[in-house]
């Protein structure tokens, strides 16, 4: 160390203090007065602001302190002079003599100073002063020297690949002109110096870290690896004609640190644990500059915190950050919230520098510094967490600070409040015989609430169902002993779906942010028992009836405004109860929250709470874990990683989020009087007796036994469990309360055993852990002797289940009701589940049984289907059930308005409860149910059109000329006026479909459906989405697509395809294409499917079904053999060629069109479910196999039709045949155009639906009159005027049922339809 002002003799000027606090520690050898080498530390203080330093280090001693050559190394203390103790701070300091050829001189091993404004002493002289010199610098000093006036300016400024310290000073005293010596120090150590000759008396001299050594001159790398040094300079000054070759001393200038400046700059800081910590700021006292000047990126310079040791006990928001030119890093770090009584500990902390940035390294100064930081010595203190609050029976409430006392009086009071959180929970204290008993608990977490309540449904009444004998819906209203517990959540006032309410082992669990748990046990058939564990974070910050938990239970009971604890006087409504008070209503009433209840639904929004997450930092800077939710380390607040996954609710079941809570003011009874009733109770139950029964309850108990070192040591406490015991038999006299101590008492020493490590046991590694073999041995109510305790949980014997095994499985379970009142609304959820409530529900083999009904305005019609899914467990009382799809579709016509559920559960899917809860699905656009009184009804205005509801005026999605007009026609397309739309002749003006109603063609007579033809050989189309066009020739075996929303061909070479399966096609559309050929092909769900300008084909044995609409113009002949087709909405076919089909199959087309098409040659074809088709230009086609299923729409031109017999017309008209599948038919009419081209001769038409029946008369040039009996409906034809002519029977054997497929495949007939079926066999005989 070469600064000459560490000598005892400066008193530094202003505020410019030596500071040693960076000191790296080492071996230093003082050299600071010319040529002298035995300079030593003084042995008495030289007195506060000298050397150069506001605090000066001094060596305590007297006599020979310092060691002679050959004494070794010698220990001696330093002191610091604070101003008041002039030996504070002591350290032990090493000191060895050395010798050389300049003589003796002593080496010092130092360490930083304690703070910023201390430095190590010498017992040097001052040098010579300014104006005057020697040869040595020091006295005896001469003059003839110039006295500089003022002092040099240091400053950092920033260079293109660096940053430089520039030296200022300018002498306007003199004329002469002057020869200047710049000296440069880093941390006192003089590292380089440079004479100047300037023209004018002003130099600016620099230092920088712009490039390596030896790459560039000396001073441009001398800043380099100099990160968190101290920098300053010395100006000495010589005339230039004096013919002196040496310059004075030189003027110090002000001293730059170059390096983080930490604040606050304490070495040690004390944190408790729950504070709110320390944050600690870091920026850069000089500029960063990265070594790249075509950087473009903001420079920028990473800072890591380090642990000393791994198993630290604090913790910060993060391992590693950024500090900039222009914004600092900023670090919080707490104690961490493990909520174990562990006493204080201490940790150290540093932080690491990282040059690193971008990939771009930032300039020299930064090498091989990362570890040139201060460290901190961080004390967390340990504050009591090991404690609990009760609210038991009727109720007795213990706080936190073990305070006892009864409170009588209903209503909703504050149970516990943070002070500077915003987290409270409340408690609803509902009637309970001559008391009240907690019936439920509401918590606030910032603008999330969650409810537990058994409160809300105080009638227990629910309206269940049954079946009679004759399988006819029974409703039944049952009151129920038990009231179903609700436990539903809200984030921002909307139901919401998380992990913040837990069931587990028979009890609801909340875990508050803090690290307390709350808990809710069932108490009795009605209420509830609610415990709080208490956290670090609540001491000494909350209020409320469990007191303010600051480890003195006396002022648990003062008034909120500061009074002192209450006095029990009688005047004051105050009694004694046992050995407690029932609290004074001057007390509890400042703690009832009647007009600011969460039960009324006055929800705190706005207010979200922010849990902070905070890490846990390795020895080497890295993150060892980041998961420390508020600082919170032993896993009791599993909501850290949730608390970002709530919010995205597309990761939640929205069936999930509905909720029936009702929010109810408390209704209070101004005849109630509270009232405790005296010994012996009505049976004959005696004060004496029940003591002892309530003692040796708990004492005989196994938790007792696991509980004992606790329960010696004072840490748990019973006297208040078992007074609570007495009193609630008293009041209620039933003996069986004395088992509920047990539950109370499990909770407390779980409490004491987990959070308090007196208690705990060393592990195999060595460590302490609570003692698992005692924490597992504490069941649910000890399985009430029906059960092993194993690992917590109960193993129940044969016949019993449930948490504790009071469940018993040879009775079935009780089923009450489903959540959203029993209706679903499909516009507001996907109503793929339920949630059923009811009692006695076992976790494990739980089913749900699903009957389908129809619903209507008459009520509920049993289907013939019923079907059993795996149920999922939620509570004893609620198992969530997934629905399977609904068997029939909305439709006025055979006033079916709606679908829904009759469900019951079993716990082991034999024994199947007796009621079963309702559950309708509806649609709010066109439908309203009501599952009280078992109805649906169809609103006015709006439509239900295939199955599927639409308002007044909506539009048809694929169709905007096709509207919803109520007024016109309920269940059809009207046609939409408002866009342009054109009329089209001989169609209603009005009605834009051209029937009202729907006719079947044929009858199916193995499923008594109606059913219409199209062409199909088992091709499978489905959903595909894909667009192909120009494709060269390609060949496919076993092919299937998925899935494809339209699938374009245009232009396509010739093809081969073989088992080709393609699945999910909503539009296929195919122009000029080449002939192909497929084998076994499958084509599922195509929504249209359209061929144009084929080739003639062929079909045998055509069967046409359900078609909601079938038209033929202009047909040529053609022959079908074995032909089907299934459920076309609709088909149409004009101006087609011949068609060769051979066991062609069409299934559920919607739509399937085909114009001036090629011959087709197809052999066991199959359409299934095609959207849509289209095909034009096609060249010829030859399919094996081929399969298309539920085509909507079929339609195809210039085909032959064999579907009624072919009619001769002399006025050149053509008859167009137009079918609904629908027996409540009305008049039909079509007028018929003059032109035609239809063959005049006459032709034999085979029908091949012996359902149908033609009849013509007349000869070659009469009109004929054509008669068909279609099931219980008559066509009549009369071609001369153009008239289609249907009667149908409304009602009676017309009804045609939905199809039910049962498990069997087997077909269920209604009467009606057997009757049908009975004629149509008579009629093809």
């Amino acid at each position: 160390m070469t600064d000459w002002h560490r000598s005892i003799k400066y008193e530094p000027e202003g505020n410019s203090y030596l500071s040693d606090k960076s000191l790296q520690y080492g071996w230093y050898r003082f050299k600071n007065e010319g040529d002298r080498t035995d300079i030593k530390m003084p042995l008495s203080s030289p007195g506060k602001y000298h050397c150069g330093t506001e605090y000066p280090i001094w060596i305590r001693g007297t006599g020979t302190v310092y060691p002679g050559i050959g004494d070794g190394i010698k220990t001696v203390v330093s002191c610091v002079d604070d101003g008041q103790n002039t030996c504070n701070f002591q350290q032990n300091i090493c000191i060895k003599a050395c010798s050389s050829t300049e003589g003796v001189y002593f080496v010092h091993f130092l360490y930083a100073s304690p703070g910023s404004g201390s430095a190590y002493c010498t017992d040097t002289v001052l040098p010579c002063k300014n104006g005057t010199n020697s040869p040595t610098g020091f006295p005896p000093c001469s003059g003839g020297f110039p006295v500089l006036e003022g002092k040099p300016t240091l400053s950092f400024q920033k260079e293109s690949t660096g940053v430089s310290t520039v030296c200022h000073y300018k002498s306007e005293k003199y004329q002469e002109q002057l020869d200047f010596l710049v000296k440069w120090f880093i941390n006192d150590n003089l590292v380089y110096w440079e004479d100047y000759n300037p023209n004018v008396n002003e130099i600016d001299a620099f230092i920088s870290d712009e490039c390596d050594c030896g790459d560039c001159d000396a001073n441009q790398c001398i800043l380099n690896e100099k990160l968190n040094s101290q920098i300053h300079c010395e100006v000495g000054a010589k005339f230039r004609n004096s013919g002196d070759n040496v310059f004075p001393p030189g003027v110090k200038s002000n001293i730059l640190f170059a390096g983080l400046i930490i604040q606050p700059n304490d070495e040690e800081f004390v944190i408790n644990e729950n504070d709110d910590g320390q944050i600690i700021e870091i920026t850069t006292s000089f500029p960063i500059v990265m070594r790249d000047e075509q950087n473009m990126d903001p420079p920028e310079v990473f800072i890591s915190v380090v642990s000393t040791r791994v198993n630290l006990d604090i913790v910060t928001d993060s391992c590693i950050q950024r500090i900039t030119n222009d914004a600092p890093a900023n670090y919080s770090i707490i104690a961490k919230r493990d909520n174990i009584d562990d006493g204080d500990d201490i940790s150290y902390l540093k932080f690491k520098g990282d040059k690193i940035s971008f990939n771009v390294e930032a300039s020299r100064i930064w090498e091989n510094q990362a570890d040139n930081l201060p460290h901190f010595k961080v004390i967390s203190k340990d504050v009591p967490s090991t404690t609990i609050c009760t609210t038991t029976g009727d109720p007795h409430i213990t706080t936190f600070d073990k305070w006892y006392y009864h409170l009588y009086a209903p209503g909703d009071y504050l149970l516990y409040r943070h002070k500077y959180l915003p987290i409270q929970v409340q408690s609803r204290l509902a009637y309970c015989g001559s008391v009240t008993c907690n019936c439920g608990v509401a918590v606030q977490i910032g603008d999330t609430h969650l409810f537990i309540d058994r409160c809300s449904n105080g009638d227990n009444h629910h309206t269940t169902y049954t079946t009679d004998n004759n399988g006819d819906i029974v409703e039944e209203v049952k009151t129920t002993a038990a009231r179903v517990i609700t436990a539903v959540l809200f984030k921002d006032g909307i139901p919401k779906h998380g992990i913040n309410i837990q069931y587990t082992n028979g009890k609801y669990e909340v875990r508050l942010p803090t690290g307390s748990v709350l808990t809710a046990t069932l108490y009795r058939s009605n209420y509830i028992e609610v415990s709080l564990t208490g956290s670090s974070d609540d001491f000494n910050r909350i209020e409320g009836l469990c007191g303010n938990f600051d480890g003195n239970g006396v002022n648990d009971v003062e008034y909120k405004n500061g009074k002192v604890p209450y006095d029990c006087k009688p005047s004051d409504g105050c009694s004694w109860v046992g050995y407690s008070y029932a609290a004074p209503a001057s007390f509890y009433n400042i703690w009832s929250v009647k007009d600011d209840s969460l039960f009324d639904g006055k929800l705190k929004l706005g207010l979200p709470y922010e849990v902070r997450r905070y890490c846990a930092c390795g020895e080497d800077g890295t993150t060892i874990q980041c998961n420390y939710c508020n600082g919170l380390t032993n896993g009791e607040f599993l909501e850290c990683q949730d608390i970002q996954k709530r919010a995205a609710d597309s990761e939640q079941d929205p069936d999930d989020l509905i909720s029936d809570y009702e929010f109810k003011p408390f209704v209070y009874d101004p005849n109630f009087n509270i009232s405790v009733p005296d010994f012996p109770t009505p049976s004959g139950l005696t004060e004496e007796y029940t003591r002892r029964l309530c003692n040796e309850t708990l004492v005989n108990s196994t938790t007792y036994s696991l509980c004992l070192n606790p329960l010696n040591n004072g840490s748990v406490v019973i006297d208040d469990i078992i007074e609570g015991c007495v009193v609630d038999i008293k009041v209620f006299d039933d003996t069986s309360i004395a088992k509920e101590t047990i539950s109370v008492l499990q909770e407390r020493c779980k409490v004491v055993l987990s959070r308090n490590p007196m208690y705990w046991e060393k592990t195999e590694n060595g460590t302490l852990a609570p003692p698992a073999d005692v924490l597992d041995g504490m069941c649910v109510n000890e399985c009430n002797g029906m059960g092993e305790c194993i690992n917590g949980t109960c193993e129940c014997y044969d016949g019993l289940g449930g948490s504790d095994c009071s469940i018993s499985l040879v009775e079935p379970p009780l089923v009450f009701a489903v959540l959203g009142k029993g209706i679903c609304d499909v516009q507001e959820r996907p109503c793929k589940s339920a949630k059923v409530y009811g009692n006695k529900f076992v976790e494990g083999n739980i089913t749900c049984h699903i009957q389908h009904i129809n619903v209507s305005e008459n009520g509920m019609v049993l289907l013939p289907r019923k079907e059993v899914v795996s149920g999922i467990f939620s509570t004893p009382e609620e198992v969530k059930c997934p629905l399977p799809e609904p068997i029939v579709r909305p439709n006025s016509l055979e006033e079916t308005v709606s679908s829904g559920y009759l469900i019951s559960i079993s716990n082991d899917g034999e024994l199947i409860s007796e009621s079963m809860a309702a559950m309708f699905l509806y649609d709010s656009v066109c439908q309203t149910c009501n599952s009280t009184a078992g109805t649906c009804t169809f609103k006015d205005n709006s439509c239900n059109i295939n199955g599927r509801c639409y308002a007044a005026s909506e539009t048809n999605p694929a169709d905007v000329c096709q509207q919803c007009q109520p007024g016109t026609n309920v269940n059809v397309w009207s046609r939409n006026q408002d866009v342009g739309c054109l009329s089209i002749p001989g169609i209603n003006s009005t009605a834009y479909n051209w029937t009202t109603t729907e006719i079947p063609t044929t009858i199916d007579v193995t499923t008594g459906k109606p059913t219409n033809s199209t062409n199909s050989t088992n091709q499978v189309t489905t959903e595909n989405p894909t667009i192909a066009q120009t494709n060269q020739p390609s060949t496919a075996t076993n092919q299937v697509t998925t899935g494809n929303q339209s699938t374009a061909s245009t232009n396509n070479q010739p093809s081969t395809a073989t088992n080709q399966v393609t699945t999910g096609n909503q539009s296929t559309a195919s122009t000029n294409n080449q002939p192909s050929t497929a084998t076994n092909q499958v084509t599922t769900d195509n929504q249209r499917t359209i061929s144009t300008n084929k080739q003639p084909s062929t079909a045998t044995n055509l069967v046409t079904t359900d078609n909601q609409r079938t038209t033929i113009t202009k047909n040529q002949s053609s022959t079908a053999t074995n032909q089907v087709t299934t459920d076309n909405q609709r088909t149409t076919s004009t101006n087609n060629q011949p068609i060769t089909a051979t066991n062609q199959v069409t299934t559920d087309n919607q739509r399937t069109t085909s114009t001036n098409n090629q011959p087709i040659t197809a052999t066991n074809q199959v359409t299934t479910d095609n959207q849509k088709t289209t095909s034009t230009n096609n060249q010829p086609i030859t399919a094996t196999n081929q399969v298309t299923t539920d085509n909507q729409r079929t339609k195809s031109t210039n085909k032959h039709s064999t579907i009624s017999q072919t009619t001769k017309s002399q006025s050149n008209s053509t008859i167009d045949q137009t079918t609904k599948d629908n027996l409540n038919s009305t008049i039909i009419y079509q007028t018929f155009g003059t032109e035609s081209t239809v063959d005049t001769s006459e032709q034999e038409t085979t029908v091949n639906n012996p359902s149908t029946t033609s009849i013509s008369g007349g000869g070659d040039n009469d009109s004929k009159l054509v008669l068909i009996i279609v099931c219980c409906c008559i066509v009549i034809v009369v071609p001369i005027v153009g008239v289609l002519i249907v009667f149908c029977k409304r009602k009676g054997n017309g009804r045609i049922s939905p199809e039910v497929p049962e498990d069997n495949d087997e077909k269920t007939l209604y009467p009606e339809e057997e009757e049908d079926e009975k004629k149509m066999k008579e009629t093809k005989t």
